[in-house]
């Protein structure tokens, strides 16, 4: 359907309903799908149903489209202000050299370029599944990385992603996010110089007056980050080359399996779309047409919206390097009002990301009353209404916690998301 107004907007939307653009200037699709078309996604192309909506910077709707739960492309922002024109390998090499480390994603060749995210840090596996990751995450100052990615080039062998967090603030400190440790002090000036110059107030202001909190920088030439969602509100900005990526409305949560909460790959689809495995998830199969394709050039901003899935992919460039920088909100809450206070107040039904958030406490509630091994025994007998035997209270918790937000069909619905194909295979 298209949409022509805000309130049009809002209502299919809140709806989640598929929202594309009228076919009017900046307002359809993207000019750059043509530029490459040939160039094959890591997807099959029967998943996309539409372009992502694209307005220019100083569209009058901008501010009320980014506060619409639905992605949206801003172009013209000039929002990176200087860096649009200076932010090269070379030039980054240069004013970064002085910088410790960086994280940088290594893929082998046998792994084609997947960028996988895996939590590997103390405490984030508690179930101890064997996990065996398919990349590396190793420290590297960044003239290592750019000469690496300039060897592997257009060649077959490893490839290279660096994702380092350049601004944070604690959750509870107001204001703006701050450098990270010597950042912007006694390394990296330039660069810091460069992001101070950024459009903030245009930023504060098209967001509500809100404040990002965490800012982080993102290189690499090849490869892609394979599907996910986070539950942070997600401004990208592109600075160099071209990057395509791939969204899916919240509500198909349970099309996508994402591994379990308690797993190291949490929040990451277990699907593989490059070749899908429709005997072990067979619901992927209803994605066809479901996704909103946006493809980004430099300047480029994209509005993902929490809970919003993503494939992102690198695109070729003459330069070969991809440069991005995303601002990071505060994830939202699946209520409304004061939980301490025991005074909150939620959507009915649940819906959009507040859905999958939700389902999120669900399983860290039956973590905490059983054991987090124990989460998909207890959905289970939850499902098939048994006794629970020892695990008879975190039953009667979980129907004490769903009871008063979920009518029954509800209730089923969402347990057989959590459930269906998520811990399959998974082995301790």
């Amino acid at each position: 359907q298209e949409v022509f107004s805000v309130p049009e907007f809002w209502s299919q939307a809140s709806k989640g309903g598929v929202v594309v653009s009228a076919n009017l200037p900046l307002r359809g699709a993207s000019p750059l799908i043509d530029s490459f078309a040939s160039c094959q996604p890591r997807y099959d192309r029967t998943l996309v149903g539409s372009s992502c909506c694209r307005v220019s910077a100083d569209d009058p709707e901008v501010e009320s489209l980014l506060r619409a739960p639905v992605p949206v492309v801003i172009c013209g922002s000039n929002m990176a202000g200087e860096a649009l024109d200076r932010w090269s390998f070379e030039y980054l090499e240069r004013h970064l050299a002085d910088v410790d480390n960086f994280f940088v994603l290594c893929s082998p060749e046998n792994n084609q370029g997947r960028f996988s995210y895996y939590d590997l840090s103390e405490g984030k596996n508690p179930c101890g599944y064997k996990v065996v990751p398919n990349n590396r995450r190793v420290e590297m100052r960044f003239p290592e990385f750019r000469r690496k990615v300039e060897a592997a080039r257009g060649k077959k062998g490893d490839m290279y992603y660096l994702q380092n967090t350049l601004l944070h603030r604690e959750e509870r400190e107001g204001g703006a996010p701050r450098p990270v440790g010597r950042f912007g002090q006694q390394c990296g000036c330039q660069v810091a110089r460069d992001i101070d110059a950024f459009r903030w107030d245009w930023l504060k202001k098209a967001m509500g007056q809100r404040e990002p909190q965490m800012c982080q920088l993102f290189c690499g030439s090849e490869g892609f980050s394979p599907c996910h969602y986070d539950p942070q509100d997600n401004v990208f900005l592109q600075v160099t080359g071209y990057k395509r990526v791939l969204l899916f409305h919240p509500r198909h949560f349970g099309c996508l399996y994402p591994w379990p909460v308690h797993h190291p790959q949490d929040r990451q689809s277990r699907v593989n779309f490059e070749e899908p495995d429709l005997r072990s998830f067979p619901r992927f199969a209803e994605l066809n047409g479901q996704g909103i394709e946006a493809i980004l050039g430099p300047g480029d901003l994209l509005h993902i919206p929490p809970g919003w899935w993503h494939h992102v992919e690198m695109l070729p460039s003459p330069r070969g390097e991809v440069v991005s920088f995303n601002f990071w909100y505060p994830p939202p809450t699946w209520f409304d009002g004061d939980l301490a206070k025991g005074q909150i107040t939620w959507d009915k039904p649940l819906f959009g990301v507040r859905r999958t958030l939700f389902q999120r406490c669900v399983e860290e509630l039956i973590a905490q009353v059983a054991q987090p091994s124990k989460v998909h025994e207890v959905l289970r007998l939850a499902i098939e209404g048994g006794k629970g035997g020892q695990w008879q209270q975190a039953l009667e918790q979980l129907e004490t916690f769903l009871g008063p937000v979920l009518r029954d069909n509800e209730r089923q619905r969402l347990l057989m998301d959590l459930v269906e194909g998520r811990f399959t295979g998974l082995v301790s």
